[in-house]
C-alpha cells in the first residue's frame, strides 16, 4: 500500500520534472525569438527579396502554387479547379448504402470522379 510520505515524494519529483519541461520551452523560446530578430537585423531587405523570388506559380495541371514561409517551415499550398477532398468522395459514396430502407441499393451514383 502506498503511504503519505511515498506520495508526497513522488509528487514532488514530478512537479520538477514538469517545471524542468516548462522553462526549458520557455529559454528555447525566447533564444530562437532573438535569434531570428538579430538575422532579421542583419540580413535587413535582402530576406525579402530572397522570400519574394521563392514565391512562385506552377502552371502544372492548371494549379497554382503559393509558398508560404515561416519560423522553421515552408509550406506550399496547390489549388486545382473542381477538385473534390477524398473524405467527400467516400462518403458520397457510402452514404446510399447507410441510409436505405429496403433490401435493394440505390440505383443513383452521387459519388464524385
Amino acid at each position: 500500500m502506498v503511504t503519505a510520505r511515498q506520495l508526497a515524494k513522488w509528487n514532488t519529483r514530478v512537479s520538477m520534472v514538469y517545471a524542468l519541461g516548462i522553462w526549458t520551452m520557455l529559454g528555447t523560446f525566447s533564444y530562437f525569438q532573438m535569434k531570428k530578430k538579430q538575422e532579421n537585423l542583419e540580413t535587413g531587405s535582402e530576406s525579402v527579396e530572397a522570400q519574394g523570388a521563392c514565391e512562385g506559380k506552377t502552371d502544372d495541371l492548371k494549379s497554382e502554387g503559393t509558398r508560404y514561409w515561416g519560423f522553421h517551415m515552408t509550406q506550399t499550398i496547390t489549388y486545382k479547379e473542381n477538385f473534390v477532398p477524398y473524405s467527400t468522395r467516400i462518403y458520397n459514396f457510402i452514404s446510399p448504402y447507410l441510409n436505405r430502407t429496403s433490401d435493394a441499393a440505390p440505383k443513383n451514383d452521387t459519388s464524385e470522379k
